[in-house]
């Protein structure tokens, strides 16, 4: 049984320790600070704060020059089926009644599909990344490239398992080297939100929101 303290308390305090909506704001996938001010006055019952309008992301402005910038110059590349494929995790979510507290998502960039593994602890990750890999190339072929940031899913096990084949990490803090994921779980949370709060569950009900958001 979860502590009822832990399951009730409010998402932003929980996700950044402490009163930071830039720490909220990254930890939500980047959306805008009214979004995340939203979000926290929802989990809070406090009105939203003034003083978080007209706020700026150094790395939203950079992640969206860049997007930009390559729409300009070169053409939407098309890829084929395991080509590439992003992964990243959604993490320190409320803990629900069977333990879950992160989820893990891979997005495979030609069909766009995405999928879900629930997690209790952050190193399982690389469980469920080895687990996908092995079943896209026994099902097809190997991953072409993988996509990733400096964390748990970096780790020998997975470089190994994609060699010869390419992982991507990206630079600590550049969010946008890692898009696709970052978006889907951003698009996700804001789905499984949005539901959870129109259906009056609990904060601990998230992963049921989520199964019905994907």
């Amino acid at each position: 049984q979860p502590n009822e303290n832990v399951t009730e308390c409010c998402l932003a305090i929980k996700y950044s320790g402490k009163d930071s909506l830039d720490q909220d704001h990254e930890l939500d996938g980047h959306h805008s600070y009214g979004a995340s001010a939203l979000m926290r006055a929802w989990d809070s019952g406090k009105p939203v704060d003034p003083k978080h309008k007209g706020r700026w992301c150094a790395h939203c402005m950079c992640g969206k020059s860049h997007e930009i910038w390559a729409r300009q110059s070169a053409p939407m590349k098309n890829w084929e089926l395991l080509e590439g494929a992003s992964a990243d995790l959604s993490t320190d979510m409320p803990v629900t009644m069977r333990g879950f507290k992160h989820y893990l998502v891979i997005v495979e960039f030609s069909t766009n599909k995405h999928w879900i593994f629930y997690l209790k602890r952050r190193s399982e990750a690389k469980v469920y990344m080895l687990f996908w890999l092995r079943y896209a190339k026994a099902k097809f072929h190997a991953l072409k490239n993988l996509y990733i940031d400096g964390g748990e899913l970096n780790c020998q096990e997975v470089i190994d398992e994609m060699s010869p084949n390419t992982v991507h990490t990206n630079l600590a803090g550049a969010h946008e080297q890692n898009a696709r994921a970052e978006r889907g779980i951003g698009a996700i949370n804001d789905l499984e939100r949005t539901m959870r709060h129109a259906g009056g569950a609990p904060k601990s009900f998230w992963i049921y929101s989520t199964n019905c958001a994907v």
